[in-house]
């Protein structure tokens, strides 16, 4: 998981199934939203993938009482 612009939250995750994988995708709560975006070919290029690697683009939306944090997700899933 490569978490923009920063890019130091970053994740490796390994999931033991695609149902797990799907269950942790879903984020629509009211602390936690995540919007899924359309991935840019350009930006693809950039990261050089091989064929086999599929990429999912989210807007993540983190609220809590004191603090909102809005940035971009990008799950590389092979």
């Amino acid at each position: 998981m490569i978490d923009l612009p920063t890019l130091w939250q970053s994740e490796l995750l390994v999931f033991e199934s695609d149902a797990r994988l799907k269950v942790f995708m879903e984020r629509d709560t009211s602390e936690q939203t995540w919007t899924r975006l359309p991935v840019d070919s350009m930006c693809l290029q950039r990261f050089n993938l091989p064929a086999d690697v599929e990429v999912h683009r989210f807007h993540e939306l983190i609220q809590d009482e004191d603090h909102i944090h809005s940035g971009e997700i990008w799950l590389l899933v092979q």
